[in-house]
This record gives structure tokens, sequence and C-alpha cells, in this order.
């Protein structure tokens, strides 16, 4: 861009957040420290403002020690001051820069450039539109006489011109506005204007009792104009929110305005090493590789094996007392309420029996067993539910037993496991909330 300039080179002014910590400033030298990329992107930066005889002009810290946001210039006698000023709205100060430069007041610009549609100007998104008047001054142009023995341009410039004048019986046109006014709120300019004199006062300032005073006020302005940028942030939101019906193309407009992710997918590689760029053929392309992912869906172990039953007999009687003495029964509506069988470990016993003598196999049913609360059915122990002091292995207890079908509960599973809590009956019942 320097390099396209006219001759004799006019006055330039580069500034912004460069964020470069690597070089020193006013020294203009570059230390050793940061990446590969970065240290060239600040060679480069050097290069640039060496050729153009740009000077740097901030020597003041704008992020804790480091001079990251920077004002370079061609002409140094045009700055008169600047200072740095802390705001809330960012971890960088803010720079203030004082020129001898003059605003020029511009005419205004017209919008609709020269052969651009005449119908830009019209809101067609405006309420106010009768669109019953407009569709009847249509349909009472005649429009085969209109067009009789005319050639295709004639009739398509006849067609333009009937429709451009029935739209500016019908429809309002634009709010024009000139392209140097400026966009912000007025309270906010007021709030800006004070902040600039309390600032000129703070510089004049010599006792600290007045400087603390200006920055009272200074604190309380950046409040009210961050306040200023969210109730205007949430109007627009709610404006684009209220036209997402009647006008879509403003809400996406508004959308993609704040969005900070623009980038475009693709080209892709095909299987065979191709790169793809049609459109459709992307999108299967991306379709295969989100279905590859896919795993067909977990089917839940039944247990066949009684040595994979870890619960003992004499676990389960422990249980049903415990049950019993808390005012809990097991789920009848699954089987049988068990009772006292044969206490023999499950590992070398594959039968277990009701209280009527019913034969109840060792598949799921000894994770069955599952205490439940009269008032509060269904609460199932999850590997979430132990205390952070139970130890590693006790976890992975909990996690195998939790691995078959059928409901998995507080007494399906070891007895180190239902002792995790460390706590007496009475305790674990006032919390079985926060484990069953």
């Amino acid at each position: 861009m320097i390099e396209d300039l006219s001759t004799p080179t006019p006055e330039i002014i580069m500034c912004g957040d460069f964020n470069f910590p690597e070089i020193k400033w006013p020294e203009g030298t570059l230390l050793a420290g940061g990446t590969l990329d970065h240290q060239a992107q600040a060679k480069a930066l050097l290069e640039v403002t060496d050729k153009a005889l740009l000077t740097q002009q901030i020597i003041t810290p704008t992020r804790r020690d480091n001079i990251l946001d920077l004002y370079f210039t061609n002409n140094q006698e045009s700055v008169n001051t600047y200072r740095t000023e802390k705001n809330i709205f960012s971890d960088h100060n803010l720079i203030v820069v004082n020129t001898a430069y003059k605003k020029n007041k511009s005419e205004m610009v017209e919008r609709n450039a020269t052969g651009s549609s005449p119908f830009t100007e019209f809101n067609f998104f405006s309420e106010k539109i009768e669109w019953e008047k407009l569709q009847q001054s249509i349909s009472e142009v005649d429009w085969e006489q209109t067009m009789l023995n005319e050639d295709p341009n004639t009739m398509l410039c006849t067609l333009l011109d009937k429709l451009l004048q029935i739209c500016r019986l019908h429809i309002p046109t634009r709010r024009r506005r000139k392209d140097n006014r400026s966009n912000i709120p007025r309270n906010r300019k007021i709030l800006m204007r004070k902040r600039a004199m309390l600032y000129k006062k703070l510089v004049k300032a010599y006792t600290e009792e007045r400087k603390r005073r200006i920055d009272a006020k200074l604190t309380e302005i950046e409040q009210q104009l961050k306040q200023s940028h969210t109730d205007q942030r949430a109007q627009e939101e709610g404006k684009a929110i209220n036209k997402i019906k009647r006008n879509p193309k403003f809400f996406y407009s508004y959308c993609k305005r704040y969005s900070k992710i623009k980038t475009q997918i693709g080209p892709l590689k095909d299987n065979e090493g191709n790169i793809v760029k049609d459109p459709k053929q992307t999108a299967d392309l991306l379709l295969q590789q989100y279905n590859s992912v896919f795993s067909d869906p977990h089917l839940p172990k039944t247990v066949n094996d009684p040595k994979e039953v870890s619960s003992l007999q004499k676990d389960l009687d422990t249980v049903y007392a415990w049950v019993a003495s808390n005012y809990m029964q097991f789920n009848e509506g699954k089987f049988e309420m068990v009772r006292h069988g044969q206490k023999l470990n499950l590992k070398n016993e594959t039968k277990l029996y009701t209280e009527g003598g019913q034969e109840i196999s060792a598949l799921p049913h000894a994770k069955c067993l599952e205490p439940y609360t009269t008032d509060r059915a269904g609460r199932k122990v999850t590997r979430r539910g132990l205390p952070t002091r139970a130890p590693d292995r006790i976890r992975t207890l909990l996690s195998n037993s939790l691995t078959y079908d059928g409901p998995k509960s507080f007494n399906a599973l070891p007895k180190e496991v239902r002792s995790v809590t460390g706590c007496s009956v009475d305790n674990f019942k006032s919390g079985r909330d926060k484990f069953l």
C-alpha cells in the first residue's frame, strides 16, 4: 500500500494494537524472545516503517509494562501531545493524540451510485405500505395494450417505468443520512465531552485530593459509557429479533455483523486425493466424515456366568435387614420379595430362592435387588454419588458393577462399596439422597 502512494508522499498515520512486545521503543530495536513467526512479523514491521520514514510516537506503556499500541507518522510536527488513559472496557490503555489537523466538512454523498437500480431508494419492509392498493394499481394497467408491437428491450423499460411510478405512489423511500454524520448517540457524546474535559483538568491538577475527585468522576463516566454501550446492544438485538418474521434479511445481517467466525469450509479432498470444490460434493464428503465417527449403540451385557456376580448371599441378607430397619422395601414389581435363601457364595451357587420357594437364577437378578423408598422410588447409585475420599479401587468396583443391564443400585454393589461412606446407618439414611 505504501508503494502505491502518489508522489510527493502524503502525510501518513498508521496506528493500532500491533502487539509486538519484542520491539523496544523508542529505539525501535528487536529484542530476543517470542516465536519465530512473531519475530519475523516484528522485523517486517520495522522494515516497512523504515522504508516509509515513519516514526513511532508512543513511548509510555499501553498494557502493563509493554508498549503494544503504536502510532506511526511521517510528520512529527503533526502530533502536539498525547496521553494514555486507563479504561474499564479493555486491559489496554486508551491513547488520546492531539494533532494539528482540522476536520473538513464534506458535502453529502449520494448513496445511489451510477447504474444502480432505482428501486433501491424504496423501503419495501416498511409497515406503512398498503399492499392491497399496490396490487390494485398494478392490475389496473392494461399491460397488453401497453406492450403491443414493442420490442423486448422497450417492453422491459416500459415495465420498469410503470412499476417505478406505482412504487412512488405506495411505498415510502428510505431515510437518507449524510455519510459524515456520526452514529454516536447524543447522550454518549455528552459523556465523552465531559470525560475529555475531566482529563484536561486532571493534567492541570496539582493536589492529590483534587486528582482523586477527578478520578472518581472519570470512573463514574466510564461506567455510564459502558452501560450506554450495553443498552444500545440490547436495543439492537431486540430490534433484530422483532424483525425475524417480517424482515429476516435485517436479522441475518445483524448476526453476520457480530459473528466472530467468517471462514469457509473447503476445498476438501476425496478418497482419491482430488480437490473437491463443488458445494454438493463438499456436502457429501462432510456427511461421510460425520457418519464415519459414529459407532453402533452399546448393547447391554447380560450376566450369564455366576462368577461375574460380585454380591454374596450374606451381603443380600445384610442389605435386606438394613432396608427393613430404614422403612424401605424391595421393588416387588420386578419379582417377589427376596427372603432368606441359601446362605452360600454366589460364586459357588447359581440359584437363589424367594420366600415362596421360587427359583431365581443368577442372571441379572442379583443386580435387580434395589431398595426403593415408599415415597421416592427409583433412586439409583451413580459414580458421582461416591464421596471424594473414596479410594480408586472402590470407584473401579462401582464402575464395573454398573456395566450390566437392568437397575443397578446400592444393594447390588460389593460390600466395600456399600460401606464406603464411613458413617452410621442413621447418618446414611438422612443423607441417602446423596448416595441413592
